[in-house]
């Protein structure tokens, strides 16, 4: 009935999948609205992978 979670956050930032992979809660989303749109933008997946998802780098913007 209606929408499921396919994970949980286990603690603050940090959500673990279906299947047992961790990943930073804040780019889980921001993939998940990714995936969603991209076929409207022609932006290819290919290369997006879960190991983008669990780490994270910092750029700082002047």
């Amino acid at each position: 009935m209606g929408w499921k979670a396919s994970g949980n956050r286990i603690k603050r930032g940090l959500y673990r999948t279906f299947d047992g992979f961790v990943v930073n809660a804040d780019l889980n989303g921001a993939a998940n609205i990714l995936r969603k749109v991209s076929g409207r933008l022609g932006i290819s997946l290919d290369q997006l992978s879960r190991r983008s998802l669990a780490i994270v780098a910092r750029i700082k913007l002047n």
